[in-house]
């Protein structure tokens, strides 16, 4: 499944400090493929669009979807932020 999805992230802690207060916006084309519902694997990628001057992350991991709305997801990302 393939859709446009907008996230917050608030950060409130780190090893990167002039990230910490920060409140990034990103916008993620979602990718997600079904593993063994409830679980979705997911590989997508991810770019800054506020909060920074720019960023682009790869998100990889699983999202668990048997307590909607309550998801929860366990994502390993790479990438750059640039302040």
């Amino acid at each position: 499944m393939f859709r446009p999805v907008e996230q917050t992230w608030a950060i409130t802690g780190g090893i990167v400090e002039p990230l910490i207060g920060q409140t990034l916006l990103l916008e993620n084309d979602f990718v997600g493929i079904t593993a063994q519902f409830p679980l979705v694997r997911v590989n997508t990628t991810a770019r800054v669009v506020e909060g920074a001057e720019r960023g682009n992350l790869t998100y990889h991991g699983t999202t668990d979807l048997s307590a909607f709305p309550a998801i929860t997801s366990h994502l390993e990302y790479h990438g750059v932020i640039c302040l």
